[in-house]
């Protein structure tokens, strides 16, 4: 209501000052012709009706919505009027894009001056520019005065000197794809536009220029090319990307030591910072197609092979003391290397060729030795003197402690070997620690018992045990044993210990405030000598309760029996604890026995379940560790790598290969997960766009509903101003109501119109 109203009274103030012979100029620069308006209104009602014929599609709908409405705003305003606007536009999204454009503008066209503005203000009328594309093609045209005309050189100026990098790769993405400019332009210093990249870390202008067939290949004058130089900035991103790109004997080559070492240690990269992409992308270039074959494919083997210097182990400088890459990825228990499809056809071969038959030979051995320390200890614990050999049973004794003995001599060479070529990574193996103790114990029998001393049972106990336990490590290799060895190791070694730490709060704090309760609690009971009542405590009630170590001990037993150990609430004949005793008595079972002990068993149940969804990648894992093992660790056969080296495999169908490699339940049960997973992330990705699309058609349409709305409103306001008599002055015939309207009506539309751009 109150626009309507300034509008009424303008206009009538307008007629007034043309009837009284005023200025008719200043009076037609602030009113709008109606029959210019009627146009617009049916520019506008034309438009409205495009716009709703649209399939909805909000990219395409808001560029229409901003090109009608700079169409319909260029023609009503002066060209003047539509410039500042424009410079007014430029200004402010300028601002928001930042220091960049402001950097641009000042050296390649000047500070938002009147031309550059104008240029602006051609691009987007004559060749019907979206208004961003427009300040980008003056921005270039600036650019192309400054580099003699040549695209090529604007681009590497961009690359070179312009930050940040969504600025950057924009400019680059018009200079490549619209002007055609070469991304093989390289400075006086040979690097291409790629090198730049690279050392800024820009990945997104990486990826448009590889993608506009920039020479990966390319070397500066140190020699170096734009992968060495990401992977000597240890960028996992840029260097992962650049590997995926180039030729895979390319990639090779970076990692291979001839005469001379490698140019890049793949060793260096397994155990240095964490590159985890650019490792997965080195070994995808270990596995080539064939030509005309298409499920044909060659591996190759001789970089998880090598030594340190990269030098395979045909070559005659090979060195084949130090670690495999190989065994380096199996001893970092990296799971996503180990499950790699070249590093699973590696192991596959070196298990059938001859790691397989070796470990089963170790295994039977170890058996064997196990039974012998077994019948040795137990017929040696009934006999009168253990030194004695009198019966053949004995005397069979003494032949299985012949083989005992050679058997311990071998584990200490062993060990001692282990320790010599690992060094501080020997402590890093939880199986070191058992076979050591084992090695260790076994030898300490031998003088207790040649001294007749009664501890070499308590030795030797723990000896059986820790033997005992060594067969987890052949274990491990089996699908299904080795599966179960793996959840009795993760449940020891995680859910036990941390409930032994709960555990061991609960039972401190039960078994001091008993033992403070019982102290304070008093009995009357008979001296049998004096025949007197005397006061007494109630520590001594029970012998279970009598000290504190031995409630320490109660409440273990409580744990485990699940029981109460001590009659605490009394009989008929015999006097129980008092309240306080009770009640901290059945605290501790109901928190033991109903909350640790439930809590375990979820632990235990959720810990079964992990094993399970991983049990194909833990048994990869254990063959790889014990293939690094069997090759590092052998005493007798130390050229293991060079005696059965394979540089190239043909390989057929390595996906069939490897699952046939599999349990086959388990490698069904993947298949389905990996396609359940691949289903769901696809419906989730469908869905966000969906709603995306929906939310952006909804916003525009919205928007455009209410600039047509005030459209509309202004059209109808216009048409109740008194019909005026146009004058003539010389050969311009003006409309008294000529603009009458102009800065107020149209000022809203301008205002949408820069909203939108």
């Amino acid at each position: 209501m109150q626009r309507e109203t300034e509008l009424k009274d303008f206009g009538a103030q307008t007629a007034g000052t043309t009837r009284d012979g005023g200025d008719i100029l200043s009076a037609t620069t602030s009113a709008v012709d109606l029959e210019e308006r009627t146009e617009f209104g049916s520019r506008t009602s034309h438009y409205r009706s495009e716009t709703s014929s649209s399939k909805l599609q909000s990219v395409p709908l808001e560029e229409a919505a901003t090109r009608k409405l700079q169409a319909v705003a260029k023609e009503l305003l002066p060209q003047e009027s539509f410039i500042v606007r424009k410079r007014e536009l430029l200004l402010q999204s300028t601002a928001v894009d930042g220091a960049a454009s402001a950097e641009f503008a000042d050296e390649s066209v000047g500070q938002f001056s009147d031309e550059f503005c104008a240029k602006i203000a051609s691009k987007t009328r004559e060749e019907e520019m979206p208004y961003r594309t427009a300040v980008m093609e003056v921005i270039i045209d600036g650019l192309l005065e400054r580099c003699d005309g040549n695209y090529d050189k604007a681009l590497l100026h961009v690359v070179c000197n312009y930050h940040p990098e969504s600025k950057v790769q924009t400019y680059a993405e018009r200079l490549l794809s619209v002007h055609k400019a070469s991304a093989v332009v390289a400075d006086e210093q040979m690097k291409t536009c790629l090198h730049h990249a690279v050392e800024k870390k820009y990945l997104g202008v990486i990826q448009v220029l590889v993608n506009n067939d920039a020479w990966i290949m390319a070397r500066d004058r140190d020699g170096k090319m734009p992968v060495e130089i990401a992977i000597d900035l240890k960028n996992d991103d840029i260097a992962s990307f650049l590997i995926s790109k180039m030729p895979h004997e390319r990639v090779r080559a970076l990692f291979e030591g001839r005469d001379t070492p490698a140019r890049y240690i793949f060793q260096e990269l397994i155990t240095g910072i964490q590159m985890q992409e650019t490792i997965m992308a080195v070994l995808d270039s270990m596995m080539d197609p064939i030509e005309g074959r298409p499920d044909y494919y060659k591996v190759f083997y001789h970089i998880l092979d090598g030594d340190w210097n990269g030098r395979a182990p045909s070559h005659p400088q090979f060195v084949s003391s130090g670690r495999s890459c190989l065994q380096i990825i199996a001893k970092s228990n990296n799971k996503e290397a180990v499950y790699h499809d070249v590093v699973r056809l590696l192991l596959r071969l070196k298990w059938k060729t001859y790691v397989g038959i070796r470990f089963r030979f170790h295994a039977i051995l170890f058996g064997w030795f196990l039974f012998n320390l077994t019948f040795a200890l137990v017929v040696a614990g009934v006999a009168d003197d253990p030194l004695v050999y009198d019966s053949p049973v004995q005397t069979l004794r003494g032949f299985c402690e012949v083989f005992v003995t050679l058997q311990w001599i071998w584990d200490l060479l062993s060990e001692l070997n282990q320790m010599k070529k690992h060094r501080l990574h020997y402590l890093s193996d939880y199986y070191n620690y058992l076979d050591l103790s084992s090695v260790v114990f076994i030898f300490t029998i031998l003088p207790l018992r040649l001294a007749e001393n009664d501890a070499q049972w308590t030795i030797a106990s723990i000896a059986y045990m820790a033997t005992t336990l060594r067969i987890f490590k052949f274990a491990s290799a089996s699908r299904t044993v080795g599966q179960y060895a793996r959840i009795c190791g993760r449940i020891i070694r995680e859910d036990m210990t941390r409930f032994s730490i709960i555990f061991i709060l609960f039972l401190m704090s039960f078994s001091g405030s008993l033992f403070l309760a019982l102290r304070g609690e008093t009995r009357t009971a008979v001296d049998n000598e004096s025949n007197r009542t005397q006061s007494q405590s109630n520590l001594g009630l029970f012998s279970e309760t009598s000290t504190y170590q031995d409630i320490l001990l109660t409440g273990i037993r409580i744990m485990i029996e699940q029981d109460p150990i001590v009659l605490y609430r009394g009989d008929s004949g015999s006097r129980g604890f008092g309240w306080l005793g009770v009640v901290i008595m059945l605290l501790f079972m109901f928190a033991v026995i109903v909350v640790l002990l439930n809590i375990l068993i979820a632990q235990l149940s959720d810990t079964y379940q992990n094993v399970q969804s991983d049990a194909q990648r833990e048994l990869e894992i254990n063959r790889a560790w014990i293939v690094a093992r069997i090759e590092h660790n052998s005493i007798i056969f130390t050229n293991l790598r060079k005696k059965h080296y394979q540089e190239v495999e043909l390989v057929e169908n390595p996906q069939g290969v490897l699952e046939k490699w599999e349990v086959p339940p388990m490698n069904t049960m993947r298949k389905t997960l990996a396609k359940m997973d691949e289903t769901v992330t696809n419906h989730d990705q469908a869905l966000k766009a969906i709603k995306s699309q929906l939310e952006t058609q909804t916003n525009l349409l919205q928007r455009l509903v209410a600039q047509l709305q005030q459209v509309q409103d202004a059209m109808s306001l216009i048409g109740t101003f008194p019909q005026l008599q146009p004058v003539q002055t010389g050969s311009i015939v003006l409309s008294t109501r000529e603009h009458a309207v102009r800065s107020e009506a149209l000022q809203e539309l301008v205002d949408q119109l820069e909203y939108d751009v």
